[in-house]
């Protein structure tokens, strides 16, 4: 090849790389600003996403801390039977009212209610009343009569109410003296008028005449069966 024709192929060579370098500042010229774009987007997404991770983090955080609640407080209702059944205590919370527990149960004895004092003088209201701290309630008793079988006074026909009485033991001591005896009553003609609990019954019948300068026996028997025996002279002053 002679020295002309390689410098005019040196020098299309060049011009050729001239145009590929001028369409690739070219290509680079048209696709970079759009290249750089994408690149900057997809790091704003990025960093984005994290920033909205770190947000949520925290504002759960704040939520879960603000759950927290004081405990209420509770106080001990104490029950004194008074002689009765067991009952138990309850705990409650303040401003609450107490539940009212069954009845407790006495013999020879009705339950009444439950009182604040023990002097029995406001009855605690389970409806109304609330409690605002340790509280004791007591019981009240009312004694039945259904179990009394006792004698409370004696008088004979001629109204002598003068006598003694020792436990179940009653005597009429010198209530006439000999020579005195009004209407003709005498210790062995004798009819009485007793009074005895109520709701009971007495046997036998004290309004038939009996002979009391022989100790007599009466038998009163209370409602619910319970029994008591008394012994009633009768004797004539001197």
């Amino acid at each position: 090849m002679t020295g002309i024709a390689a410098a005019a192929l040196n020098a299309g060579t060049g011009a050729d790389n001239q145009r590929k370098t001028a369409m690739e500042a070219d290509t680079i010229s048209k696709h970079g600003r759009s290249s750089k774009s994408q690149t900057s987007r997809g790091n704003f997404l990025r960093i984005g996403v994290f920033a909205v991770s770190v947000v949520f983090f925290i504002t759960s955080s704040i939520v879960l801390i603000s759950c927290d609640e004081e405990e209420p407080k509770q106080f001990t209702v104490t029950f004194e039977s008074n002689g009765g059944s067991n009952v138990s205590s309850q705990r409650v919370e303040e401003g609450n009212k107490v539940e009212k527990p069954d009845d407790p149960t006495r013999s020879g004895y009705t339950f009444e209610a439950w009182y604040k004092e023990s002097n029995l003088t406001n009855k605690w209201l389970f409806e109304d009343d609330v409690v605002n701290s340790d509280v004791t309630l007591y019981a009240k008793w009312l004694e039945n009569k259904s179990n009394l079988a006792e004698i409370i006074s004696v008088r004979d026909v001629a109204n002598n109410v003068e006598y003694s009485r020792v436990g179940t033991t009653i005597a009429f001591v010198g209530v006439y003296s000999k020579g005195q005896n009004p209407e003709g009553w005498t210790p062995g003609n004798v009819r009485l008028t007793i009074v005895y609990s109520d709701k009971a019954s007495i046997s036998p019948d004290p309004l038939i005449a009996r002979n009391y300068s022989t100790p007599q026996t009466f038998t009163v028997t209370a409602e619910n069966g319970d029994q008591k025996t008394w012994v009633i002279s009768y004797e004539v002053g001197p």
